[in-house]
């Protein structure tokens, strides 16, 4: 038998720690000023993840373990139908946002790109939304909908005489509406990075197209729309994350009512555990929904990277 000693593959990690090792000494300068930040990383967001794997497979009393029972907590949470609303009331949300949160901002930024005065001032109109603190931007909107005479579009529409509307009341509109609260807020910060993305357009691609007679939607859609490709399926992905685990807007404007219509995940999640107190489903419930995400993105990215396979 050949000796691990004189063996390269035998030797690999040993090389691999020694390298690291005079790294380490070597800059070690650095990586006492990025420890902080590291351990804040580890403790504050990795530690409470993997504390809710382990709860989500426990019996809990408080937040403590009382005894284990492995996939009881799932079925639990898989024969409510209370779930399933949540979900789906959560898919609802995503696909209402996308279409509003992918192309408004894109829209804006090649205005504003495409203007020559005035460029600075649209570029802080759009973005002021974002300065709004999210539970106030919420409030805001709610008291605009508010059902009654004092709600600011019902005082609008009787003005013009109108018959005044239910708004987040009415099981039909409420998760529209609040997706419209969520994107009012949401579209200024892509619509900045969209702008800082075509500022890296060459303007000699520009020139050449309008040399050949292109027109504006012409470079638009062969010299625009490609360079922002990039930026644009990262974007959607971080916009389904984001609205997917939606919790603030309709816990401030409908506390997930009426009657359940407008419900999330989170919402559901939160009502285990801070309503029923069933840290242990809730932490399940959580689980699920970021084995979702995960699976979700996975299978985006996959199917992006074949597509860019098959056009080249």
């Amino acid at each position: 038998m050949r000796d691990m000693t004189t063996n390269p593959v035998g030797n690999k990690p040993k090389r691999i720690l020694k390298s690291a090792g005079k790294s380490i000494r070597k800059d070690y300068i650095a990586y006492l000023m990025i420890a902080p930040a590291i351990i804040c990383y580890l403790v504050y967001l990795w530690q409470p993840i993997f504390s809710g794997i382990m709860l989500s497979f426990y019996k809990t009393q408080g937040f403590e373990k009382a005894s284990f029972v492995g996939m009881k907590n799932y079925i639990t949470i898989l024969k409510d139908p209370l779930f399933y609303k949540a979900l789906g009331n959560s898919a609802k949300y995503t696909l209402w946002s996308l279409p509003i949160e992918s192309i408004m901002p894109i829209v804006l930024a090649v205005f504003i790109n495409e203007i020559v005065h005035g460029k600075k001032l649209f570029t802080t109109i759009v973005y002021l939304p974002c300065m709004i603190p999210g539970i106030v931007a919420s409030v805001m909107w709610k008291i605009m909908f508010d059902p009654s005479d004092a709600g600011l579009f019902n005082t609008i529409i009787e003005r013009f005489g109108g018959t005044p509307l239910a708004w987040l009341q009415d099981p039909r509109l409420t998760i529209m509406l609040i997706v419209i609260s969520i994107a009012w807020a949401g579209i200024g910060s892509k619509t900045i990075l969209y702008i800082a993305n075509l500022q890296s357009v060459s303007t000699d691609l520009y020139e050449a197209a309008s040399l050949d007679g292109a027109g504006f939607w012409s470079r638009v859609r062969h010299i625009t729309l490609p360079h922002m490709s990039g930026l644009m399926k990262m974007l959607i992905v971080m916009q389904i994350i984001g609205v997917f685990k939606i919790f603030q807007q309709p816990l401030t404007m409908t506390g997930g009512g009426p009657n359940n219509e407008s419900i999330t995940l989170m919402i559901y999640a939160y009502q285990k555990a801070f309503e029923y107190f069933r840290i242990d489903e809730s932490a399940a419930v959580s689980v699920m929904v970021m084995t979702i995400l995960i699976i979700f993105t996975v299978i985006y990215f996959n199917i992006t990277k074949a597509k860019e396979n098959n056009n080249q």
